[in-house]
């Protein structure tokens, strides 16, 4: 395991009962110890909690999502079989993360209803985005394109607000799809994002970096002034592309690589 990952035991601090407590929601599907995984998995991999630190105690946890002990229990020992937290005992005890390495390959690996979901709309979202973002760059007026540069830069004033962040960055797709002037694709692409934020509700974070995705925005707001579609493609490719790595640990294949 690299070191540079890991964190020994003993140096952990006294850290607040409440630890980002608030961040966590009710889960609502089953199998529930996969989606504990998830959630655990997405707040570690947010920045919440980094190696060294302690989760909320098990009974305001377990509380706070709304499951058994048992099943958060479950969860817990998945994820310290995998390396990602420890079980430290002792007045200061709790369960410590201690790796990130294998966050990725953990939610790669889950299963059960809220993964199900996940991959159908994040394939859904392939389906349309790609095709959205190439129409709207043959046919949005220069005047139009130029609206979403407030978009695009107001993005990095936002970059510590999950919230605010991901509202923004969802107007900025909405825009682009409302300027291929197609009524049934904008609902169609408005139905698919709100399920989306259905499931993003029930987790703590659940979105691409702020660094990596406003270098993406800037991208494809560049790809489409330049009103090259082999450049749109590649732009929208790589935006999705991160968004399914955080989703589900493993990016969707291209529609066009399906054989």
């Amino acid at each position: 395991m690299d070191m540079s990952s890991t964190v020994a035991p003993t140096t952990v601090l006294a850290q607040p009962e409440d630890r980002h407590l608030h961040a966590f929601r009710p889960i609502r599907l089953q199998k529930a110890a996969d989606v504990v995984i998830a959630v655990l998995a997405d707040a570690i991999r947010g920045g919440l909690f980094a190696p060294g630190d302690l989760l909320p105690n098990e009974r305001s946890l377990a509380s706070q999502l709304q499951v058994s002990r048992n099943v958060l229990r479950e969860a817990i020992d998945f994820l310290r079989r995998e390396g990602i937290l420890l079980s430290k005992r002792g007045p200061s005890g709790g369960v410590m993360v201690v790796s990130t390495e294998r966050l990725h390959e953990v939610v790669a690996s889950l299963r059960g209803e809220t993964h199900e979901l996940m991959e159908c709309a994040l394939e859904v979202r392939r389906t349309l985005e790609t095709p959205a973002f190439l129409f709207a760059a043959e046919r949005a007026t220069e005047d139009e394109l130029a609206t979403l540069e407030p978009l695009v830069e107001g993005l990095e004033q936002v970059a510590d607000d999950f919230d605010a962040f991901y509202a923004l960055d969802q107007k900025f797709h909405r825009e682009v799809v409302r300027f291929v002037r197609n009524p049934l694709l904008t609902d169609f692409y408005s139905a698919t994002l709100a399920r989306m934020a259905e499931i993003r509700d029930q987790f703590p974070i659940l979105q691409v970096g702020s660094d990596e995705a406003l270098r993406n925005q800037r991208t494809m707001y560049a790809a489409l002034r330049s009103r090259d579609l082999d450049r749109v493609r590649l732009a929208v490719d790589e935006h999705l592309r991160a968004t399914e790595i955080v989703y589900l640990g493993r990016a969707l294949p291209r529609a066009d690589s399906i054989s």
